[in-house]
């Protein structure tokens, strides 16, 4: 989708920020199909969310 929107002229920036947006969005939906069919492991969820964060932070501090 990004170089398709690069080629019609749209600035990388934006084209960058839409695809980040499509890429959220879809995972945001699969997300409450996985919910709604009672398919998702919520505490091993939470358990990777909150190793994700310490990553994200640690990963901050070193660049910095």
């Amino acid at each position: 989708m990004q170089p398709m929107l690069i080629s019609m002229g749209v600035p990388p920036s934006v084209s960058s920020a839409t695809g980040m947006y499509m890429i959220m969005f879809s995972s945001a939906a699969t997300s409450i199909l996985y919910v709604s069919y009672n398919a998702l492991d919520i505490p091993y969820a939470l358990w990777l969310g909150g190793w994700s964060i310490v990553g994200f932070l640690v990963g901050v501090r070193i660049v910095e």
